[in-house]
Order: structure tokens, then C-alpha cells, then sequence
């Protein structure tokens, strides 16, 4: 049977085809909704399907649709009571700078805790999406598609390829995973975005750097199009980008332009000058999306999407 294809036209969703699940004994799990995406997903899909339950490593967030789970820890098993129609593995250690200053303990999580997990899943004929990045190259060549070969330069762009290159090995060309790479994926609630906002909102002056650059993308382009490679039951590699290459000072600058405050405020620097030590710098952050885009017509998230998804309707 041919998927039902959503679009986006302008970074809005066309043509969603309902709730991922159809029976209403089955479930879609969303494993880590204590970070930005897992939360953000576990939101929207609970919006639309009664049936999702997320997991957690805080055991006080424990209740009826969320379940304690740790990946790290070998000796818990996370149960497969439930019919899970469809899982989305959020989580994870994703600190480039934890993961190079201890992988050990990282990859446990990261690697084979993430892996434990996915054979136990594929055991039980689930589909399974996994989240991956722009780190599993090394951002020298521009516009690499998903059928580019791994080129990680750092311990957490290595982990992540090699869970990539595991859960294929998985699946032995059965056509149920879905590994979908993120550029850096910016919100309201916190990070970046939101310390710019909080700063030029208020009239103050605010730092970016002018050395570092991104293919910034919003959280809600990303969860959506997630919804939407599920949804069509999609399997392989898929990429989701911004449309734009630019340094942080110009993303800030584009922000404060956006909500109506002076681009004065934003004030230029250098990585290196505020002390920062950064491991991923990457030439080229925008990944290519020709498989994404030909098959379910997902276009790199334009930048006025973006604002308005972080900083609401232009002032």
C-alpha cells in the first residue's frame, strides 16, 4: 500500500492523517519526555490520541501515562505490557561536552542502553523512530543528504552513528525504523531562544556569537514532521533542516527584528572570548533533504516559520 503523504507548505502541515494509532488497544510510547523534543512530541500526540504513554527517569512524574524508565540502568527492563504500535526513542545523553568528558558513562545511555531497548522492541514487531543529529557529520561538506556516509567528529556525533548504523543492522531490511536527523532544534521555553528573547523583550543587551553556525529549525517543525514519518509508517533515513545557514549574532539579530526591538541590542562575540569551549563548530550545519522531501514533501522550515514559532506573529 502506497503512505499517505502530508505537506508542508511554508513549514505548516497539510494533510496529517489522524492519530498514529487505529486500535485502541495499542499505544505510541514516547521514551524521555523529560528533555525539549520527548516532551514536546508527548504534547502533541497526546492532543490529537488518547493512547500515548511517555517514560521517564524521574520516578515522581510516574502516573497512568508515564512510566519510569532509565536506559542506563541494565538491570531494569521497561515493560512491554502494553501494545506499542509505535515508539519514539527521545531519549538520551545530549550534551556534546558530557559526552566527550566521560563516554563511558554516556554511552551506556546513549549506545547500549538505546540499543538493549530497540532489540527488545523489534522482538516485539514495533516500529520504532529514532532521533539522530547533524553531529554524525563533521559539517565540512555542505547539504549532506541521508544517504551520505558518517563522518562524526566528535563522541557524541560517534554515538549516535553508531546506534544509527546498529538499528539498521537490526531491522535486516524489514522497514521498521525510522531515523530522522535534527539541526539544532531551538524553543520558547528554554535555551538560546529564549535567553535572546528574554533579553531583547526587555530592552537589555545581549550576547550571540558571530563564530558559530546553525540551520536553526523550531521544536514544533520537528515534532510535527515526526508525526508525520510515523504516521505514514516510513522507514530509513530522514533529515530535518532550516532553510538558512547563520551565525547565532545573526539569528539574534533576525529575532529582534521579529518582536520589534533594536537589533543594537544584540552584540557580536567570539566563542573563544566568553570562554566557551566548543567541540562541534560546523562549517556547514544544513543537512540535505532530498529523501525527506521526496517522499513526504517535508521542505527545510523557512525562517519566518521559525520566528513565529519561537517569538509568535511579527511585530
Amino acid at each position: 500500500m502506497r503512505a499517505r503523504v502530508g505537506r508542508y507548505r511554508g513549514g505548516q502541515p497539510r494533510g496529517c492523517v489522524g492519530p498514529l494509532n487505529q486500535m485502541s488497544d495499542q499505544f505510541e510510547l514516547v521514551v524521555g519526555i523529560d528533555g525539549l523534543i520527548g516532551a514536546s512530541l508527548f504534547a502533541l500526540l497526546g492532543a490529537s490520541a488518547a493512547n500515548v504513554i511517555g517514560t521517564s527517569r524521574r520516578k515522581d512524574r510516574v502516573s497512568a501515562n508515564c512510566l519510569y524508565f532509565d536506559l542506563v540502568d541494565e538491570n531494569f527492563t521497561l515493560s512491554l505490557a502494553n501494545r506499542y504500535s509505535h515508539v519514539f526513542l527521545c531519549a538520551g545523553m545530549g550534551s556534546i561536552a558530557a559526552c566527550e568528558a566521560d563516554p563511558e558513562t554516556t554511552g551506556r545511555a546513549n549506545v547500549t542502553g538505546t540499543i538493549r531497548l530497540a532489540k527488545r522492541l523489534l522482538a516485539s514487531r514495533t516500529r520504532i523512530t529514532f532521533l539522530s543529529s547533524n553531529a554524525v557529520f563533521d559539517g565540512n561538506s555542505p547539504h549532506l543528504d541521508e544517504n551520505s556516509e558518517r563522518c562524526p567528529s566528535t563522541e557524541y556525533g560517534r554515538q549516535k552513528a553508531a546506534v544509527e548504523q546498529a538499528l539498521l543492522s537490526l531491522s535486516n531490511g524489514v522497514g521498521r525504523i525510522s531515523i530522522v536527523r535534527l539541526a539544532k532544534t531551538l524553543s520558547t521555553g528554554s535555551g538560546m531562544a529564549a535567553e535572546f528573547l528574554r533579553h531583547l523583550a526587555a530592552g537589555e543587551s545581549c550576547r550571540a556569537f558571530d563564530d558559530l553556525t546553525m540551520a536553526p529549525i523550531s521544536v514544533d517543525y520537528v515534532v510535527r514532521a515526526l508525526r508525520e514519518i510515523a504516521a505514514n509508517e516510513m522507514s530509513g533515513i530522514f533529515h530535518l533542516s532550516g532553510a538558512e545557514e547563520m551565525s547565532y549574532a545573526d539569528f539574534a539579530r533576525r529575532l529582534a527584528n521579529h518582536i520589534g526591538a533594536s537589533e543594537s541590542l544584540v552584540r557580536p562575540c567570539v566563542s573563544a572570548d566568553a570562554g566557551v569551549k566548543v567541540l562541534f563548530r560546523p562549517a556547514n550545519p544544513a543537512l540535505g533533504m532530498a529523501r525527506t522531501r521526496q517522499l513526504l514533501q517535508i521542505e527545510p522550515e523557512p525562517m519566518e516559520h521559525l520566528l513565529t514559532s519561537v517569538a509568535g506573529p511579527k511585530k
